[in-house]
Formats: structure tokens, C-alpha cells, sequence
């Protein structure tokens, strides 16, 4: 079937009956939660840790989360009673707001030197640290009032948390939480034509595009991608949008292109904010790289321990002939994850290159856009040849070759800046085109 956008050839597998299933973006994992038991799954392996909880002791389990080091496990119970769980001896302790009255809306691990979690409530986000001695506890060592926040995101690959506050929780505010320290961006208002509606935290998705922080608005009131670029001291609506077409869409951030995958239609499209045409690719809808899998040896540890368990309570079932595509249960989460909560399924969202070059029959916007991802070197020799091969037009071939050398003379200025600052890493210009590319915007 032809597509250049697939789902990846080893997804996650589990056993979907009942189980709830949650993503932890931090560490890129799948944590299912079924009859007591905390199963996390990674993407690529086959180690699953195990921990045992008593539901009816603290509550329901509506999230959880992993710290970075597998240490500790975060349990959201209820909108005022979080628990953490220290995986190695199970031990136990709770988390409350320290500001009352007010609701928890999501407990976020982050890389920081000076903080492990943060509890994003309706009044603001608290700082919490871990001592890890006998007895582990956390104590609050910041936080930053927001006025009425209604819901938060974490997005991990940029390591920025955004709340979404006001009547409409369209006040968007955005932090960032480095290794040092947390930088807060200026806030901003997303436009919302109709007043009666409240934005929803899955229509906002933060990314970087080429080097460049962005938020993207799924409006589904005008049914277009609103961008907004996000600079240290201010926050812009660009004039560049992306019709949609359909309310019931979800977006993907693939190798700096943005993915619109449309529910109604069952297709995907492709684009790239460095490409002149929009969308780059004509709709296509998902595929498989492959057959689908047959369920994976299970490695089943708690702790340090390893626990003998029937293997098929957590096997999943038979794999099905086939897997409806774009169903309504489907969860895409950012930047790329796609979950299949009714079939047993998480995937990654990835672009076939190759299916890309055999489909564009201009040379000059493929080569464009090759130039900018990952890993596509030897499909640019491939077009750049095929021009000389078919005796293409010399003001074609000399375009594409400005490209390249432009490319590699940015490469080759970044290199030195870089090797001044002491910060410099080798063989950049054989490490992928897309690291070339991203300088063209500072030329």
C-alpha cells in the first residue's frame, strides 16, 4: 500500500481487557494499570516492571507518571490527593496543594537539578523536591501562582509545561523547565471567535519546528491550524495556517513536519513550514510498515526482584487480520505516540522517505524537502543524480546545487562558532542534511 506516513514497524503490545492505560511523555513509556497491577512498557523492549497497589486504599487511579530514574511512581487519586510510590521498597507517601482551597490538575516529573515534580493545580504550579533517605518525603521549594488554570500539558521533548487558564482556559501560559533553572515565557491569549466555547487542552500542542518554539491551535470552531510563534519576550500569530477540513483531527510532529491526521476522511497530510507548497504531499491514509507483530516474551521484575506471574495475564490476545485504521478510541499524543486502547496497540507515528521520493516528480521541491529531514542523505544523491541522468534543465540542477552548498556553508560557520565555545561535536556535516538546514534561518 502506498503511504509516507506509517505507523512504526515494532509497536507496544498489551492486553487490553480491562486495563487503563496512561503515557508517561517523560520516559516515552506505556503504563497500564489492570486488576492492581502497574505494568511499564517501553517502546522497542521487553521489560516490564511490576508494582502492586491497593485501589481502594487512597482512591481511583486517574494518571501516573515515572521518574526519570524508575524511582519513583506518581499516582494522581483524586483532584486534591496525589501518591507517591517509591518502586525499589514500595514504600508510600502523600502529596497534597499546599494553596487551599484548590483542585490538582496533573502532577508532571521533570530533569531539574533543584525540583523531581510538579503539581500544576488551579491556583498555580508548586515545586516539590525528594529526600531519598530512610523514609523518602517531598517538600515544596517554589511556586508561581496562575490565576483560575483550568488545565496543563507536559511536553517533554521541549521540556515545557503549558496551563491553560480564564473562563475560556484560554490564557495560555508556558514554562520552561531546564536542568538550572524555570524560564516563564511571556503568556498569551488564544483567539476564540465563539465566547461560549472553553479551549481544550488537547487542541494546544507546543514543538519546535527548525529551532523554533511553537504553539499550534486546533480550532475547531474555523477548522484551521492556528501557528503562534513563541519568542523569549513575546508571543506572535503567524499568518501561515493549515485548513483542516474537519473538527475531528490530530496532529503530529514527525522530523520537523507537522502530521494532520483527519478521522473523517481517514487520511494524513504532510507539512513542512520550510516548503513552499502546502501540503507538501497530496492526503494520504496510514499503513503499516509490516505485518503486524505477534505478541513479545514478557521480562517481569518488581524492584530488583524478578516475579513469577502466569504470562498470559498480561500477554496480549491473538493479534487480530487486521486493525481498523483512525478509529475514534485512537489516542495521539505528542509528539508522535498513536495508542489503541480497544486492540492492544501504541505506535510511532514515522515518515517513508523513500515513498516521499517516488511519489514527487519535481525534483526541486523533493530535494527541498529531503534536505530538511533526518537520515535522507542518500535519497538527496539519488534525485540530485537522477537530474543529471535525465539531462534536466541547468538552471534546475544549479538551484540544487546552491541548496547543498548553502546548506554546508552554514554547517561549516556553525562549526566554528561552535569550536570557539569549546562545544563543538565532529562530523556534522555527515551526522544528517537536517542538521544543515536548520541554520538557513540564521544566514
Amino acid at each position: 500500500m502506498h503511504a509516507y506516513i506509517r505507523l512504526s514497524e515494532k509497536p507496544i503490545r498489551f492486553n487490553p481487557v480491562d486495563a487503563e492505560v496512561f503515557y508517561d511523555e517523560l520516559n516515552d513509556n506505556l503504563i497500564i494499570f489492570r486488576e492492581g497491577i502497574f505494568s511499564v512498557m517501553t517502546f522497542g523492549g521487553d521489560e516490564i516492571r511490576l508494582s502492586y497497589v491497593n485501589r481502594d486504599k487512597h482512591g481511583d487511579v486517574s494518571g501516573v507518571r515515572c521518574s526519570p530514574d524508575m524511582r519513583f511512581m506518581s499516582i494522581r487519586r483524586s483532584v486534591h490527593l496525589m501518591e507517591i510510590v517509591d518502586l525499589h521498597t514500595l514504600d508510600t507517601f502523600l502529596v497534597t496543594p499546599k494553596k487551599k482551597p484548590c483542585l490538582i490538575l496533573d502532577c508532571f516529573w521533570t530533569r531539574m537539578e533543584t525540583t523531581d515534580f510538579v503539581l500544576a493545580t488551579s491556583s498555580g504550579l508548586e515545586f516539590f523536591k525528594i529526600s531519598r533517605g530512610e523514609e523518602a518525603k517531598a517538600k515544596m521549594v517554589k511556586s508561581y501562582p496562575i490565576s483560575k488554570a483550568v488545565w496543563a500539558r507536559f511536553f517533554a521533548e521541549e521540556n515545557l509545561l503549558v496551563i491553560g487558564g480564564g473562563t475560556q482556559a484560554n490564557m495560555i501560559y508556558l514554562t520552561q523547565l531546564t536542568p538550572t533553572e524555570v524560564f516563564k515565557y511571556p503568556k498569551f491569549e488564544v483567539d476564540m471567535p465563539n465566547k461560549n466555547h472553553v479551549l481544550s487542552a488537547k487542541h494546544i500542542t507546543a514543538c519546535r519546528l527548525y529551532g523554533v518554539l511553537y504553539c499550534l491551535h486546533t480550532d475547531v470552531n474555523t477548522k484551521f491550524l492556528v501557528m503562534y510563534r513563541v519568542y523569549k519576550d513575546l508571543v506572535a500569530r503567524i499568518a501561515r495556517e493549515i485548513e483542516l477540513f474537519s473538527t475531528r483531527v490530530h496532529v503530529s510532529l514527525v522530523d520537523n513536519v507537522i502530521v494532520v491526521h483527519n478521522l473523517d476522511t481517514k487520511v494524513s497530510m504532510a507539512y513542512d513550514v520550510k516548503v513552499t507548497r502546502f501540503p507538501f504531499m497530496n492526503p494520504l491514509p496510514l499503513a503499516f510498515h509490516s505485518s503486524l507483530p505477534k505478541p513479545r516474551p514478557l521480562s517481569l521484575s518488581q524492584g530488583e526482584m524478578v516475579i513469577n506471574v502466569n504470562s498470559s495475564y498480561l500477554s496480549p490476545p491473538d493479534s487480530p487480520t487486521a486493525i481498523e485504521l483512525y478509529k475514534p478510541d485512537w489516542r495521539f499524543m505528542s509528539p508522535r505516540t498513536v495508542i489503541d486502547t480497544q486492540d492492544g496497540y501504541a505506535w510511532k507515528v514515522t515518515l517513508d522517505l523513500d515513498e516521499v521520493a517516488a511519489a514527487c516528480i519535481e525534483p526541486a521541491p523533493l530535494l527541498g524537502f529531503l534536505m530538511h529531514r533526518s537520515n535522507a542523505k542518500r535519497l538527496v544523491l539519488s534525485a540530485l543524480q537522477s537530474m543529471l541522468v535525465f539531462n534536466y534543465n541547468l538552471s534546475v540542477i544549479e538551484a540544487a546545487f546552491d541548496l547543498i552548498n548553502t546548506s554546508y556553508v552554514a554547517v561549516v560557520r556553525q562549526r566554528d562558532k561552535d569550536d570557539k565555545a569549546s562545544t563543538s561535536k565532529s562530523g556534522l556535516f555527515d551526522k544528517s542534511f537536517s542538521d544543515m538546514t536548520v541554520q538557513e534561518q540564521n544566514m
